[in-house]
């Protein structure tokens, strides 16, 4: 059994505070740091499945990517879905700790997730930064309607959508998991062939297509959930831990 806050300070000294956006809101949402903990469950998303998931399982804490908290709070109105939410969380004992924008940027963070399940070589920061966002690297030479069905492979998503010529020849890849299409003009600027991210906005793709590089909205979901196992792997060790069983997917397909 550890304490909540030991358990902080093992994600924190790999996935430090310090990364987080002057925005963002990572770390102890939700919780006393002397709360003892014998089940965590990991996942993307604070919902009312994992929720209900954690009170079935008798599960102290839950460690999410999204902070089930985000925005300042000026009421908690049980009657709307955050503000239920919160009155269970508080009403059954469970603990939150969210690891956003500093997990997004850290070493085997999203976004290293996917550069590595796409087996990216030559791997960089895309900025420069000790730690960023948005990362670079080069595969084998493939055309891009292969190296679509190479991703789809590799991160299991049901379908992508994208711009560029299918038989573009796709070498340098730049990945930014989650939000990140506002890096599109790094990607650019490092002449990259590809831009993977998890939502791409109607403008980018366009900008991307006029200037000849590809981009792949591959799922905010799917490109996040997938690094999961990161901080279950620090974990497994010390505590009884698991990722969700009760919230794999968001959105369905026809």
């Amino acid at each position: 059994m550890l304490k909540l806050k030991e358990i902080k300070k093992i994600i924190e000294e790999k996935i430090p505070l310090s990364l987080q956006e002057s925005w963002d809101n990572s770390g102890l949402i939700i919780g006393d740091e002397n709360s003892k903990i014998n089940k965590v469950i990991v996942t993307l998303d604070v919902t009312d499945s994992v929720i209900a998931e954690a009170i079935r399982e008798n599960a102290e804490l839950i460690i999410s990517h999204h902070p089930v908290i985000f925005d300042g709070l000026r009421t908690i109105d049980y009657g709307t879905p955050s503000g239920n939410r919160i009155r269970k969380l508080i009403k059954n004992d469970i603990n939150v700790l969210s690891y956003h924008t500093n997990f997004d940027k850290a070493e085997d963070g999203t976004t290293d997730t996917v550069c590595k399940k796409i087996d990216l070589k030559n791997v960089e920061n895309i900025d420069s930064d000790e730690f960023a966002f948005c990362k670079m690297g080069e595969i084998t030479p493939m055309p891009l309607k292969e190296f679509i069905a190479f991703l789809k492979n590799k991160l299991n998503l049901k379908s992508v959508k994208y711009t560029g010529e299918d038989d573009k020849m796709i070498k340098r890849v730049a990945v930014a998991s989650g939000a990140g299409s506002s890096f599109y003009t790094m990607a650019l600027f490092k002449n990259a062939d590809v831009f993977i991210t998890g939502e791409v906005k109607h403008h980018v793709a366009i900008d991307c297509m006029d200037a000849g590089m590809a981009v792949i909205d591959a799922g905010h979901f799917e490109t996040e959930n997938c690094s999961l196992k990161t901080i279950y792997d620090m974990l497994k060790d010390k505590v009884e831990v698991n990722i969700t069983k009760e919230y794999n997917e968001l959105f369905k397909y026809m």
